[in-house]
């Protein structure tokens, strides 16, 4: 194969074609994109820090905390707080609804 990414033993993610019916920025397209690199198929939820997402992104963790935000407002993420026994927070968890749904 010539150029590009070879696809043999690669993992992939699904992002459902209705997702360019919301109109995002490319930069809110990227972090949607990137939570769902992450998403656990079985929970819908996974938790990547700002900052990791960020840097897969390209963008700052203040582009980021404008995209996750816009996210929620269009009911296409849920973003929760976690917390630890002692009160401690750890990163966010973001839940991705399956396709056709809303948070």
């Amino acid at each position: 194969m010539n150029g590009g990414l070879p696809i043999e033993n690669e993992k992939f993610f699904k992002v459902p074609n209705g997702i360019f019916e919301f109109s995002l920025k490319p930069s809110e397209l990227a972090v949607y994109c990137c939570l769902c690199k992450f998403r656990n198929n079985r929970t819908n939820s996974c938790f990547p820090s700002r900052k990791t997402v960020a840097g897969l992104c390209g963008v700052s963790v203040k582009t980021v905390d404008a995209a996750l935000k816009r996210l929620c407002v269009l009911g296409l993420i849920q973003k929760r707080k976690r917390q630890g026994r002692k009160g401690n927070f750890y990163s966010n968890e973001y839940t991705i609804p399956n396709p056709g749904e809303r948070v």
